[in-house]
């Protein structure tokens, strides 16, 4: 059966810029949603799908092992039956960080590739249509910290983290080089407001910010420790 082909009615369910929302649904899954987001969701007689083509959503799934849990973002289909994990899909850039329980990432249907298995402390990180994948050890709780309003990076690139802002800010943040993307940042960035969040993040990377019509562009500040 293709993905979301179950003949039962679907809800969908979007998020603003900086809004946060937690679903319970009818199963008994809790779906903590992140800003920028959207989640399909239709509960079915033999499986539960879920549709998640943009945005992030940390999932406590209801153990059910004669409907398994499916998500379909991007290119992939992460499968549970019971676990708590966080799922990011950001322009064809997906993560998945287990809490709790084991998580199966797949090809979607039509798609070559193998399937992980994903166990508490991991992390899977892959582009749509690209054969590579990564697999590392992740702290759970700095992934899942969006929640509490603050996020927490570990030498992470500089573009997954604007990417998070861009969700949580209306002014778009752009980057004015594409490779500043590259680079890696630690630190820990609460999301009060946006210009405050920004001169934070200029002490966490050599940035600094230039005004521009509509959107906060960033350049690389030469004058920044390296």
């Amino acid at each position: 059966m293709p993905f979301g082909a179950s003949q039962v009615a679907s809800r969908t369910y979007i998020t603003a810029k900086g809004e946060h929302r937690t679903l319970n649904l009818a199963d008994g899954t809790v779906v903590d949603l992140n800003g920028s987001s959207k989640l399909t969701v239709a509960l079915g007689r033999y499986d539960r799908r879920v549709t998640l083509p943009e945005g992030e959503a940390v999932f406590d799934v209801a153990p059910d092992k004669a409907r398994p849990f499916l998500i379909a973002a991007g290119d992939r289909t992460v499968r549970v039956v019971g676990t708590r994990f966080d799922v990011r899909e950001r322009s064809g850039d997906l993560s998945v960080t287990v809490e709790r329980g084991i998580v199966e990432v797949l090809p979607a249907e039509g798609v070559a590739g193998r399937t992980w298995r994903l166990h508490p402390g991991q992390r899977l990180d892959h582009t749509d249509g690209a054969q590579a994948v990564k697999i590392r050890a992740a702290d759970p709780a700095q992934v899942f910290s969006w929640r509490s309003g603050r996020l927490i990076y570990r030498d992470q690139p500089l573009g997954d983290v604007i990417a998070d802002l861009n969700a949580q800010f209306p002014a778009p943040i752009r980057l004015e080089d594409p490779a500043l993307g590259d680079v890696r940042v630690s630190g820990v960035l609460v999301l009060d407001n946006q210009a405050a969040v920004i001169r934070r993040l200029a002490l966490l990377a050599p940035i600094r910010a230039l005004p521009s019509a509509g959107e906060i562009l960033l350049r690389r500040d030469p004058a920044a420790k390296p």
